[in-house]
């Protein structure tokens, strides 16, 4: 059977001007805020379930980068619908594929596809998404994982921002960082009606409960 498509969105540009800012392109810079619009909305990345949001896989420069207490915010584009709000996180852990693998908490999740064998890190069997070299090497250059479980997830009941967000809303594929009074305004509104999963996705994955089961590997 055919795997299903997922489309990773980028953040380069953005955070290749801030590195050039800081004279050494090695040196992490960190926010309280990353912002990327989305090019796919179909439950793996990020991937929602059981009181948890995740991403584990796509925006490797954002996973670098973000420490516990930052913000995330995934919002649509020309797809989804440029200044609408997907999703919101507050990053809690940020294991490695490996501790994140073998988290009871985390067993089965769609987008927990990678563990160490050997001295590499590897796809497991059953995973449904990013079958190709090229997109597994995107999502190992950063072995780290964002989890929250405060988070707001609306998907396709996405919310548009008000007017006093565009300083948060990415423009291009990306993305926007930001820290201080602005996010905290963009947290209290997008919270407003509490946390948790609002909506569902654009693009949910057909259920298979087969595919969904992780087999530890031999």
């Amino acid at each position: 059977a055919a795997q299903p498509t997922h489309s990773c969105s980028g953040y380069s540009p953005a955070m290749s001007r801030l590195e050039e800012s800081t004279g050494n392109a090695h040196k992490p810079v960190t926010h309280d805020y990353y912002g990327y619009i989305m090019t796919n909305d179909s439950g793996f990345a990020p991937c929602v379930a059981d009181g948890f949001l995740s991403l584990a896989c796509c925006m490797p420069t954002i996973r670098k980068r973000c420490t516990k207490g930052s913000w995330v915010a995934g919002w649509g584009g020309v797809q989804y619908g440029r200044g609408r709000l997907i999703y919101l996180m507050q990053v809690e852990e940020t294991p490695d594929f490996d501790r994140y693998f073998a988290d009871e908490r985390f067993t089965g999740r769609i987008d927990n596809i990678y563990r160490t064998v050997g001295a590499k890190l590897k796809r497991i069997s059953t995973a449904r998404f990013h079958t190709t070299p090229k997109e597994q090497e995107h999502d190992t250059s950063v072995p780290r994982v964002l989890v929250s479980s405060r988070f707001v997830y609306f998907g396709k009941r996405k919310l548009t921002a008000a007017k006093q967000f565009d300083g948060l809303v990415p423009q291009y594929r990306g993305g926007r960082v930001a820290d201080g009074v602005e996010v905290v305004r963009l947290v209290n509104w997008a919270s407003s009606d509490g946390w948790g999963v609002k909506g569902d996705p654009h693009s949910p994955i057909p259920p298979n409960a087969t595919t969904l089961v992780q087999i530890q590997l031999a």
